[in-house]
């Protein structure tokens, strides 16, 4: 299973500002997925898909208010390059008021999919769950920070960069936000002021 393609409702300006190879309005990270920019709207992933080997047809649901294609599986080709480092996916974060409850509407709308792997409480007693996606680090996480989310959102995608300082100074300093420490590596933000709202999280490669 791999995420084909993610739609984002940001022009493709403010991408190569910061520092993506936008072709055709869409950006290639690594292997892992392809970000389409429609320009269009106020930001924010507005639908995603998923792929699956072996598959011919293709449907459309919207579990959780979130609109998802199903299809067959769309590996992006590589060698792609960004001024900005990033190499490649590390994972893609859902969002929702309940993660047991997000969980089973994939499952249902999603039939592929199965029950996933990973189904654990970090230390402070969060309920998040993993599938793993093809040609990224971890995969797709499902998780609830607030219980008054609201409808499911693609609210963050981390991205892996070779080197995090040079990504900030491609950037700009005033442009991210101010490095932490995520499982052990190195990360910042993309603040979505500059017109890139996909809640970019850029994160170290891993030592």
């Amino acid at each position: 299973m791999r995420i084909n393609e993610i739609t984002v409702a940001d022009h493709p300006d403010a991408w190569r500002s910061a520092g993506f190879t936008v072709e055709n309005d869409r950006v290639t990270i690594g292997q892992s997925f392809v970000i389409h920019l429609t320009g269009a709207g106020d930001g924010g992933v507005s639908s995603w898909s998923l792929g699956f080997d072996g598959r011919e047809d293709s449907e459309s649901v919207v579990p959780g208010g979130l609109a998802l294609d199903i299809a067959g599986s769309l590996q992006p080709a590589a060698g792609t390059a960004h001024a900005n480092g990033v190499t490649h996916a590390m994972k893609a974060v859902i969002l929702c008021s309940k993660t047991s409850s997000a969980v089973e509407r994939l499952k249902a709308a999603v039939t592929d999919m199965g029950a996933p792997p990973v189904d654990g409480q970090d230390d402070k007693g969060i309920h998040y769950c993993i599938w793993p996606l093809d040609n990224t680090e971890v995969g797709l996480e499902v998780v609830c920070l607030d219980p008054a989310h609201g409808d499911d959102t693609m609210a963050a995608l981390f991205l892996v960069v070779e080197d995090l300082d040079a990504t900030i100074e491609c950037i700009g300093a005033n442009d991210v936000t101010k490095v932490e420490v995520y499982g052990g590596r190195r990360m910042t933000r993309i603040k979505p002021r500059i017109g890139v709202t996909a809640g970019i999280h850029l994160i170290a490669r891993a030592a």
